[in-house]
């Protein structure tokens, strides 16, 4: 399949970092003020994560309170088995966005627009291997459909594609509506790395929030899609957040912006 993940990698953005030893606070937290709303209800949300999986190992993500899919093997309740499992990932982009959704406090590292942990996860895996390759075994509503049959509130789509790659966009531009307005789900996309007018879906369909990225300075990103799709901007520049294998990287993109806008509307929403 023609996606990709919406996602600079040049190499002064793909920098891996030391542990941070005290709670760290990245600037896109800050800048969305996250903070300044409580997550004590936040047991009441779930969020789902469509991406290249969860590193579950890492100290600063939660093992409580996440279910997942795997690559076409289904739901699977906690750690699962199997060759692609959800609790996996190894091109780091799926964690990195879940750090910055629920990033845990009080244990160093950095924190999330989620702080306590208790945020309820669902993570389906869509893309495998070092390279994230797209693996997903059926299609994509397929795969948002196992995000709705756990309960999700909110969906994160932290990829993109030109709409004439898909093989029938006027089914799927369907099913995004139906889910949006029919399952009571927030659909956030990313809106695109190209630095054009041209439209990225899913984000620019009309049921899924389009967000666009600004820098620490709040101006927009060069590299971020500008059209009248776009709803909202969140910081996506230099984001720091959670990698593979225990680490913590600074990355750029659209990807990075839309788990901000998850990760509040969660906080709004509980």
């Amino acid at each position: 399949a023609n996606m990709n993940m919406n996602m600079n990698m040049n190499a002064s953005t793909n920098m891996q970092v030391p542990v941070p030893a005290i709670d760290t606070i990245p600037y896109g937290i800050s800048q969305v003020k996250a903070l300044d709303v409580s997550d004590d209800k936040i047991s009441n949300r779930k969020v789902c994560i469509l991406d290249s999986g969860y590193d579950i190992t890492h100290p600063d993500l939660q093992n409580d309170f996440i279910t997942g899919s795997g690559v076409g093997v289904g739901v699977s309740v906690g750690v699962g088995v199997g060759v692609n499992n959800w609790n996996k990932d190894e091109c780091g982009h799926g964690t990195h966005v879940a750090g910055t959704i629920a990033a845990m406090g009080g244990n160093g590292g950095i924190l999330g627009t989620v702080r306590s942990g208790k945020l309820n996860l669902h993570i389906v895996r869509i893309f495998t291997g070092s390279e994230c390759s797209y693996s997903w075994g059926s299609s994509l509503i397929e795969a948002m459909y196992e995000c709705i049959n756990a309960g999700s509130n909110i969906i994160n789509l932290s990829i993109g594609y030109k709409v004439k790659d898909r093989a029938n966009p006027g089914y799927e531009r369907e099913a995004f509506d139906n889910i949006y307005n029919n399952r009571n789900v927030l659909l956030v996309g990313a809106a695109g790395n190209d630095g054009t007018s041209e439209y990225d879906y899913p984000g620019a369909y009309s049921s899924v929030l389009s967000v666009a990225a600004v820098n620490e300075s709040k101006s927009r990103a060069s590299f971020s899609q500008m059209n009248d799709q776009v709803d909202i901007a969140a910081p996506g520049v230099d984001i720091l957040s959670t990698f593979s294998d225990g680490a913590y990287k600074y990355q750029t993109g659209t990807s990075m912006a839309c788990p901000h806008v998850v990760g509040v509307a969660a906080l709004i929403w509980s």
